[in-house]
């Protein structure tokens, strides 16, 4: 019979190997940030931390579910956006304005 969620919190195997897998999470960021200040990635705020398929991998706190928000979580996206034809002849090229009868 499977445990509840309260009787894993005193089970001190599962909570070992909790902490474990925890571990190895905070330590599998640890050496992909460094990879990526060694590899001079981290100086251009384009570059987000990615797997071999090219996949953005985000990092959350294990131990609070909250994603954080410093330089491996930190997006840009440019916020320019092209304009959009607002002149008269454009308007009377795309729209058709003249009534007629039915």
């Amino acid at each position: 019979m499977p445990y509840t969620p309260d009787e894993l919190k005193n089970l001190s195997w599962y909570q070992k190997l909790i902490d474990e897998d925890e571990q190895k999470y905070l330590q599998n960021k640890a050496l992909l940030e460094m990879q990526a200040n060694f590899s001079g990635s981290v100086d251009n705020p384009d570059v987000l931390i990615r797997n071999q398929e090219g996949t953005v991998l985000l990092f959350e706190d294990p131990y609070t579910n909250d994603l954080p928000e410093d330089p491996s979580t930190l997006s840009i996206h440019p916020l320019v956006v092209n304009k959009l034809k607002d002149d008269e002849n454009t308007l009377n090229d795309v729209l058709d304005r003249d009534f007629e009868e039915l």
